[in-house]
């Protein structure tokens, strides 16, 4: 199972059933709202002119070189309810997803919504882009005073060092996340 919060780095791969046949793309996860725990796989699925997002139970998926592998089987999933790519899975809607893989369905806490949509930055990469950021703004107050203050000219270099640092491990970062085996 993969963890909630790397569903930026695993949207828009391919999920597939057991067998290996495609069902769809990854768009989002829906977690249980009382364990916050990843409960169903939001697929984009259909014909670029009809595409929906249909829903996929996350119980026993694994991770693999690009793809997100579930247990149930593509022609048990093109029968579920599903939405437009755009919307959202209401609440009234949930109990309809649990029945068509036969799994038991309890609303959430105080009787609210049993899934929520998860599809947001991690906070340590929330983290390293504040960061990344803050960097950027000291290297140009560095040289601001560098070039403005008589006799400080070492803050520009310092300024310029400390930008260049920054883009340099930010090119880093971005490569390395790009690079994924395909399949």
């Amino acid at each position: 199972m993969f963890e909630v919060n790397d569903i930026r780095e695993w949207r828009n791969h391919d999920v597939v059933d057991a067998a290996g046949h495609k069902i769809g793309t990854l768009d989002s996860v829906y977690v249980d709202t009382a364990t916050d725990q990843p409960a169903f796989a939001a697929v984009t699925v259909g014909m670029p002119t009809r595409r929906r997002l249909t829903f996929v139970p996350l119980d026993g998926a694994r991770v693999g070189p690009g793809y997100l592998q579930v247990t149930r089987a593509k022609h048990q999933v093109k029968g579920v309810p599903s939405i437009d790519v755009h919307g959202e899975l209401a609440a009234q809607d949930e109990p309809a997803i649990f029945a068509h893989y036969e799994m038991t369905y309890l609303p959430g806490i105080s009787g609210l919504r049993r899934l929520a949509r998860r599809d947001r930055l991690s906070q340590r990469n929330e983290v390293r882009v504040v960061f990344f950021l803050l960097l950027i703004i000291v290297a140009i107050v560095l040289g601001i005073v560098g070039v403005v203050a008589h006799g400080l000219f070492y803050l520009l270099i310092i300024g310029i060092v400390v930008l260049i640092i920054d883009l340099v491990s930010a090119a880093v970062r971005f490569r390395r996340a790009g690079r994924r085996p395909t399949r």
